[in-house]
């Protein structure tokens, strides 16, 4: 490894940034590379400003710049069909959906309403400044490579697009869909990187020696899923419990406010970070509400039903579905025209995510519509995904864990939208017309599940996940990890760093790049 004089540019972001992400910058220092960040949230830019122990080129604040997204463009001259020409899109407005402060006011409702927070100017204005800072930041300080821990918004895709039409190595971290494993990925989409290569490798028949432990390994999860034991989750904290803690926010908020009487403090955009205590009374309420209503509502007795395809609800707002399947995040709708698609006597169950349910983030009215929707089935959230799978004929999902599930159970699956772990899956049929979908159903019906090389694919998964991939739960230790997990992730980045600049130096040798 030699990343000496490397010129790297990180995207400092929130909690990421105060663990993984400074490990990850002290590593990197160490290796002799020079660095360069973009802080997400005014405390990670504050920290970055006090530490001592990383010497960065460069920090520039992502909300300074959205907050002066005007003053920022300055009159240059962009437009957006600019951008769509530069950053080689359609349109800009798929991608705006990742930007959740944009598009769902969580002033409206807990926890999010799904109408726009700003006005369609205001987007444009600071859709603008942020293609200015990624182009300002790549002419100033012309990286070798641009990190993020994720790619979950709008500016991570802008980064990861401009590096790609600049040649420039652009990775982040994300999870394998098998066990705590995680990988590289190249790509917002998360379709690019090396467990990818790999999987392609083995699938052009490339020798594979890793094909008995990834059999032991698939019959060990399938065993698993078989015998998970049914039971309701663990219940949470109760209404009168958690009033403590809402008054310390509460009390924390007020001091917040009164310390900034005076100063000179930009708007921001309110989140569930940043509450007003009359917000986090609201949430409080809604909250326990929201729970006591999935606890307790009347859903159709699913062991009565036989024919039937799966669609799971996913956790809302979540950033992964609407940066890949922006088209398809309004999931009644969705839930809707795939009933409408169902052959014969054919129903979908609707099950809601357990966090939604359990943390009352799921309003009565959206189950009420859901239940209510003509050949669509609401069973409790608290029935077992694995019974679910061992009945359903079909599961249909843009982004979910149960696509992945139903490969160890045979069960063929249709995915919405454009994540590209999942399409590496035997089972996983991708379609993304809904106009079209009842074709798209009959053939996932129809497909032969048993093969020899159903069996052969899903071990070539897993065994390139083996050779490239890294067993660590990068989402545990982000957020609770120790100092010396955070370490190894980093050593993990480091590597995959390394790797991917000597691929995209092997690609332009040979004239792909």
């Amino acid at each position: 490894m030699n990343l000496k004089g490397k010129r790297i540019l990180i995207i400092q972001q929130r909690q990421w940034a105060l663990g993984i992400g400074h490990a990850l910058a002290r590593n990197l220092q160490e290796q002799g590379c020079i660095l360069a960040a973009m802080s997400i949230k005014p405390s990670t830019h504050d920290f970055l400003l006090r530490q001592k122990e990383v010497v960065y080129e460069e920090i520039v604040s992502g909300d300074d710049i959205t907050n002066q997204a005007r003053e920022y463009i300055a009159g240059r001259d962009v437009t957006l069909e600019m951008i769509c020409e530069d950053l080689e899109v359609d349109s800009i407005w798929p991608l705006v959906q990742a930007v959740r402060s944009f598009v769902k006011c969580y002033r409206d409702t807990y926890q999010y309403g799904f109408r726009k927070k700003i006005d369609d100017e205001s987007i444009c204005v600071i859709v603008k400044a942020w293609y200015l800072l990624v182009r300002d930041m790549f002419e100033r300080f012309r990286p070798d490579a641009v990190v993020a821990g994720v790619y979950v918004s709008l500016i991570h895709i802008f980064f990861n697009r401009y590096a790609r039409k600049k040649g420039v190595a652009s990775l982040a971290m994300t999870d394998c869909k098998f066990g705590d494993w995680c990988m590289a990925s190249y790509s917002y989409l998360d379709d690019e990187g090396p467990v990818f290569d790999r999987f392609a490798q083995l699938q052009a028949g490339v020798d594979n020696p890793q094909r008995e432990r990834a059999r032991a390994e698939i019959a060990k999860v399938r065993e698993k899923l078989v015998q998970i034991a049914p039971g309701r989750p663990i219940q949470q904290r109760g209404f009168l419990r958690e009033m403590p803690s809402v008054g310390y926010r509460v009390a924390q908020s007020i001091w917040g406010i009164l310390r900034n009487i005076g100063k000179d403090v930009p708007p921001s955009l309110v989140a569930t970070d940043t509450p007003t205590p009359r917000l986090i009374l609201r949430d409080y309420w809604q909250k326990h509400r929201n729970r006591h209503n999935s606890l307790n509502y009347p859903y159709h007795d699913f062991d009565k039903l036989e024919n039937f395809a799966y669609f799971p609800l996913l956790t809302q707002p979540e950033m992964q579905i609407d940066v890949i399947a922006p088209s398809f995040n309004n999931l009644i709708e969705v839930a809707r025209q795939v009933a409408m698609s169902l052959p014969g006597d054919t129903t979908l169950v609707v099950k809601d995510h357990p966090l939604m349910a359990l943390e009352g983030l799921r309003a009565p009215g959206y189950l009420e519509k859901l239940a209510r929707t003509p050949n669509v089935k609401l069973v409790d959230f608290r029935i077992p995904t694995r019974d679910i799978l061992s009945r359903a004929r079909l599961v249909v999902s843009p982004n979910s864990t149960t696509l992945t599930e139903a490969a160890y159970f045979r069960v063929p699956a249709i995915q919405l939208g454009d994540l590209g772990s999942t399409k590496m899956f035997p089972n996983v049929f991708v379609h993304s017309d809904l106009s079209t979908f009842s074709t798209a159903v009959r053939k996932a019906l129809e497909a032969d599940l048993t093969t020899p090389e159903y069996d052969r694919q899903l071990e070539n998964y897993v065994s390139a996940v083996f050779d490239v991939g890294t067993p660590l739960a990068y989402g545990q230790i982000w957020y609770s990890g120790s100092d010396e997990d955070k370490r190894n992730v980093a050593e993990y980045f480091v590597a995959e760093i390394d790797r991917a600049l000597s691929t995209l130096g092997a690609e332009k040798n040979q004239g792909i790049a």
